[in-house]
């Protein structure tokens, strides 16, 4: 049985700089998530602040180069992914944790059925684990898969190519394959974001049914803050390669503390009206040249000079609760 108090996946003071024509990137500037089992997070954020970056340097898919990591540790179970070698990667990687990428049009291999691709996956994960698998059996394994994502007549999907099935379709098969090595965490990426709202729906309502019925322990990437509200237990708020603050889901919406939090919440439409949902002045700054200090105090309603100077440490406000912001390191009060 998992230890509750011991985190399943933590990552410490993440940095990732990309190499670029004319200079660096400076995506992410010391990231810091911690996971325990059986929990959903959300990472929420702007396009583009780092959330995707993140996830895939956990599972160290991210290209080197360009990508470089300086600094920072991702462990899984006490230990660091970044050190592993191959051979544990690849476990990690099949029972360990698994992700559902944005589209799934581009996750999808063209020139391959669904059913090579699902059996290569299976069959993949019971090598590394040192397990002997017939073909036909990997085929029964995938098709149960298809049936537990609800798609109708597997049998006939399996012996389809991705061009044949509806983007709603492929997004089921892509959350099949995820959980066909019952995975300990499932990082999903936007799940439903290249899909339309009826299909996305759907699709996340599958996944929330799927993730319970099996107490998975759960990442949802996402912009869309009433996903969060909705599938998640707690979330960590993400800007310009930071987090900035993290909370219980029903703390975040009821008492956000960091201006950008704030902001990100004060643009959600209101279904009693109420005028247009105001926005966040200005834009996510450019990696190459980031703002010193806190990367947010340019388009900060609130900002000090020491916003300017220093980067300021995610700190404990209450139980559960911590937000990098000097409004609260310096006794000071944001404005709700």
């Amino acid at each position: 049985m998992s230890d509750v108090t011991t985190p399943l996946l933590e990552i410490r003071d993440l940095s990732v700089n990309f190499a670029v024509y004319g200079g660096e990137l400076r995506v992410l500037d010391g990231v810091n998530l911690r996971m325990f089992p059986g929990e959903r997070i959300g990472l929420v954020g702007e396009t583009g602040c780092g959330k995707t970056t993140t996830m895939k340097a956990v599972l160290r898919v991210l290209p080197m180069p360009p990508g470089r990591i300086l600094r920072g540790e991702i462990l899984f179970k006490g230990r660091d992914i970044l050190k592993m070698r191959d051979s544990d990667l690849r476990l990690v990687r099949g029972q360990g944790i698994s992700m559902i990428f944005q589209d799934p049009t581009a996750a999808l291999n063209p020139v391959f059925t669904i059913g090579e691709q699902m059996q290569a996956v299976i069959q993949s994960n019971a090598q590394d684990n040192n397990l002997s698998l017939t073909r036909q059996r990997s085929w029964e394994l995938a098709l149960t898969a298809l049936k537990d994502v609800a798609l109708a007549d597997p049998e006939r999907l399996l012996k389809s190519y991705p061009i044949q099935l509806s983007g709603g379709m492929r997004q089921r098969v892509c959350i099949a394959m995820a959980l066909s090595t019952n995975p300990e965490i499932l990082i999903a990426d936007e799940p439903g974001t290249s899909l339309d709202v009826t299909i996305q729906d759907q699709i996340l309502r599958l996944l929330r049914d799927l993730v319970e019925s099996r107490n998975m322990s759960v990442i949802l990437i996402t912009h869309t803050l009433g996903v969060v509200r909705e599938l998640t237990n707690r979330v960590y708020v993400m800007y310009a390669g930071s987090i900035v603050e993290t909370a219980k889901t029903k703390k975040i919406f009821s008492q956000p503390l960091h201006p950008y939090t704030q902001g990100l919440i004060a643009t959600v439409p209101r279904l009693t009206g109420g005028g247009i949902a105001s926005g966040i002045p200005g834009r996510i700054p450019d990696y190459r040249n980031p703002p010193t200090g806190c990367r947010f105090h340019p388009r900060c309603p609130h900002v000090m000079e020491i916003c300017k100077r220093e980067k300021p440490p995610l700190t404990e406000i209450d139980q559960d609760h911590s937000v990098a912001c000097f409004l609260y390191s310096s006794n000071q009060k944001v404005e709700q």
